[in-house]
Protein backbone atom coordinates (compact mmCIF):
# COMPACT_ATOMS: atom_id res chain seq x y z
CA UNK A 1 0.00 0.00 0.00
CA UNK A 2 1.04 3.32 -0.98
CA UNK A 3 1.79 5.89 1.44
CA UNK A 4 -0.27 9.32 0.89
CA UNK A 5 0.73 13.12 1.21
CA UNK A 6 -2.32 15.66 1.30
CA UNK A 7 -0.61 19.16 0.57
CA UNK A 8 -2.75 21.92 1.36
CA UNK A 9 -1.39 25.21 -0.01
CA UNK A 10 -4.18 27.55 -0.11
CA UNK A 11 -6.38 29.51 2.29
CA UNK A 12 -9.34 27.98 3.75
CA UNK A 13 -11.85 30.51 2.42
CA UNK A 14 -13.02 31.94 -1.04
CA UNK A 15 -13.42 28.55 -2.72
CA UNK A 16 -14.47 24.83 -1.77
CA UNK A 17 -11.40 23.45 -2.37
CA UNK A 18 -10.34 22.97 1.44
CA UNK A 19 -13.63 21.52 2.31
CA UNK A 20 -13.31 18.98 -0.88
CA UNK A 21 -9.32 18.59 0.17
CA UNK A 22 -11.08 17.74 3.74
CA UNK A 23 -13.43 15.11 2.44
CA UNK A 24 -10.99 13.46 0.23
CA UNK A 25 -8.49 13.06 3.13
CA UNK A 26 -11.10 10.91 4.69
CA UNK A 27 -11.68 8.97 2.49
CA UNK A 28 -8.67 7.94 1.82
CA UNK A 29 -6.69 7.56 5.21
CA UNK A 30 -9.58 5.12 6.26
CA UNK A 31 -8.09 2.88 3.36
CA UNK A 32 -4.57 3.96 3.94
CA UNK A 33 -2.68 3.45 7.14
CA UNK A 34 0.10 6.02 6.48
CA UNK A 35 -0.64 9.58 5.53
CA UNK A 36 0.60 12.98 5.86
CA UNK A 37 -0.85 16.33 5.87
CA UNK A 38 1.55 18.97 5.12
CA UNK A 39 0.36 22.65 5.52
CA UNK A 40 2.70 25.50 2.71
CA UNK A 41 1.98 28.87 1.83
CA UNK A 42 -1.66 29.84 2.43
CA UNK A 43 -2.37 26.54 3.56
CA UNK A 44 -0.78 27.86 7.05
CA UNK A 45 -4.39 29.50 7.47
CA UNK A 46 -6.11 26.27 7.61
CA UNK A 47 -4.85 25.19 10.63
CA UNK A 48 -5.13 28.56 12.77
CA UNK A 49 -6.91 28.16 16.01
CA UNK A 50 -10.14 30.82 16.62
CA UNK A 51 -11.53 31.47 13.14
CA UNK A 52 -14.93 32.55 13.18
CA UNK A 53 -15.97 31.99 9.41
CA UNK A 54 -19.67 32.42 10.79
CA UNK A 55 -18.93 35.86 10.97
CA UNK A 56 -18.70 36.13 7.02
CA UNK A 57 -21.54 33.93 6.37
CA UNK A 58 -19.81 30.75 6.06
CA UNK A 59 -19.68 27.37 7.47
CA UNK A 60 -17.40 26.77 9.97
CA UNK A 61 -15.96 22.72 9.07
CA UNK A 62 -12.66 23.57 10.82
CA UNK A 63 -14.41 21.80 14.11
CA UNK A 64 -15.14 18.53 12.13
CA UNK A 65 -11.09 19.30 10.80
CA UNK A 66 -9.47 19.10 14.06
CA UNK A 67 -11.18 16.21 15.27
CA UNK A 68 -10.86 14.62 12.58
CA UNK A 69 -6.75 15.35 12.40
CA UNK A 70 -5.84 14.12 16.03
CA UNK A 71 -7.89 10.64 15.69
CA UNK A 72 -5.95 9.72 12.09
CA UNK A 73 -2.60 8.19 11.93
CA UNK A 74 -1.21 11.20 10.63
CA UNK A 75 2.00 13.14 10.39
CA UNK A 76 1.23 16.76 10.23
CA UNK A 77 3.95 19.35 9.48
CA UNK A 78 3.53 22.68 9.03
CA UNK A 79 6.87 25.22 6.91
CA UNK A 80 7.75 27.28 8.90
CA UNK A 81 9.25 30.00 6.68
CA UNK A 82 5.51 30.06 5.43
CA UNK A 83 4.60 31.15 9.02
CA UNK A 84 7.31 33.83 8.87
CA UNK A 85 6.30 35.01 5.40
CA UNK A 86 2.57 35.55 6.48
CA UNK A 87 3.55 37.63 10.00
CA UNK A 88 2.24 34.47 11.79
CA UNK A 89 4.41 33.53 15.42
CA UNK A 90 5.24 30.12 15.43
CA UNK A 91 4.35 30.51 18.95
CA UNK A 92 0.73 30.49 17.56
CA UNK A 93 -1.84 28.16 18.60
CA UNK A 94 -2.84 25.73 15.81
CA UNK A 95 -5.86 23.87 15.78
CA UNK A 96 -3.39 20.24 16.12
CA UNK A 97 -0.18 19.63 17.01
CA UNK A 98 1.87 19.93 14.18
CA UNK A 99 5.53 19.45 13.41
CA UNK A 100 7.04 22.92 12.09
CA UNK A 101 10.10 22.28 9.36
CA UNK A 102 12.07 24.47 7.56
CA UNK A 103 11.38 24.80 4.09
CA UNK A 104 14.43 22.46 3.47
CA UNK A 105 13.36 20.42 5.83
CA UNK A 106 9.83 20.25 4.92
CA UNK A 107 10.73 19.56 1.56
CA UNK A 108 12.68 16.12 2.25
CA UNK A 109 10.16 14.85 4.45
CA UNK A 110 7.32 15.29 1.77
CA UNK A 111 9.52 14.06 -0.85
CA UNK A 112 8.95 10.62 1.38
CA UNK A 113 5.55 9.77 0.41
CA UNK A 114 5.00 7.84 -2.67
CA UNK A 115 1.56 10.20 -3.46
CA UNK A 116 0.98 13.73 -3.44
CA UNK A 117 -2.27 15.19 -3.23
CA UNK A 118 -2.74 18.67 -4.09
CA UNK A 119 -5.36 20.83 -5.17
Amino acid sequence: MKNVAFLFCRSPYGKIDSKEMLDLYMSISLAIKQTGVFFLGDGVFQILDKQHPEKIFLHNFFKSFSSLLRSQNSSLYLCKDSLKDRGIKFNQKFLVNVNILTNKFFRKKLNLFDLIINF
